[in-house]
């Protein structure tokens, strides 16, 4: 038997107070996944900001290494340019004596 002390109103007072605490407890869930959501973005930025600087000092490097690879190639091509004249003046004068 229903308690003659509890009103209609007592039990609309008190669906009320649950749904107030529902809609806390789901305001604070939801605001829990949003901060864990927005942290994890932040550390996928992070992530990203040094992948691409370990990107950028790798292109850097590479190219370090062509142009100095490009560079010794020239230097030892004309040293061998200049060996073959040497050695090419060397046959002809032999050839003249």
């Amino acid at each position: 038997m229903a308690d003659p002390e509890i009103t209609h109103t007592d039990e609309k007072f008190a669906g009320d107070a649950n749904t107030r605490a529902w809609d806390v407890n789901l305001k604070a869930l939801f605001e829990g996944i949003l901060n864990q959501l927005n942290a994890n973005q932040s550390a996928r930025d992070k992530t990203d900001a040094v992948s691409l600087q370990a990107l950028q000092n790798a292109v850097t490097q590479a190219n370090q290494v062509v142009t100095n690879a490009i560079s010794h190639k020239s230097d030892v091509d004309a040293q061998n340019i200049r060996h073959i004249d040497h050695t090419l003046i060397e046959l002809h004068d032999e050839r003249e004596a």
